[in-house]
């Protein structure tokens, strides 16, 4: 990669680590108990229970990852619902909502931060995966995880930003041989 998109996914990465942290703690009054960044030679990632996956598309093009603890995803559910009747045969389109929308909206407030470069970016609808599985890092793709520490459990945000989108959408291998 060249040094102008590695500069792009620095601050990818950055305005979305802000933006969630922002959004825990000031709108969802969920505290980060503790932070874990990694990033470089990372062969593999495992989500969560819940995983919701946005592309991005613009001065670079990278996949996000929101991954969710169940009870993390339990007590967003209560917060976004509270004091709606939820029939029972309708909770998990809720929880499927909730994630993707809390995901959209991060990106959004992170996006705002390249607004300025007077590049279109674009956001694909969010794909919700439950179950656990992992991502293999496609040749030329680049991996950064991080791991927030909550009083309900972890979330993780998982960058991958490769080269050429393409290459990635080809190999990236979910929960055992589901391909994106």
């Amino acid at each position: 990669m060249n040094g102008k998109v590695d500069e792009v996914i620095v601050t990818i990465r950055n305005t979305v680590m802000s933006a969630t942290a922002a959004y825990f703690q000031n709108t969802l009054d969920i505290a980060f108990l503790s932070t874990e960044t990694y990033a470089g030679e990372i062969n593999m990632l495992e989500p969560r229970d819940m995983t919701t996956i946005i592309a991005i598309s613009g001065p670079v093009k990278a996949l996000i990852a929101f991954c969710f603890d169940e009870t993390v995803v339990s007590h967003l559910v209560e917060i976004e619902t509270a004091g709606l009747e939820i029939p029972g045969d309708e909770l998990n389109i809720y929880r499927h909502d909730v994630v993707a929308e809390i995901a959209n909206i991060i990106l959004g407030h992170s996006l705002k931060a390249l607004a300025g470069s007077g590049e279109a970016i674009a956001l694909s609808p969010p794909l919700v995966l439950e179950g656990k599985g992992s991502f293999r890092r496609p040749k030329g793709a680049n991996f950064a995880h991080v791991s927030y520490k909550t009083h309900y459990g972890y979330m993780d945000v998982d960058f991958i930003s490769p080269v050429d989108l393409g290459t990635v959408k080809s190999g990236l291998v979910i929960n055992s041989g589901v391909k994106l």
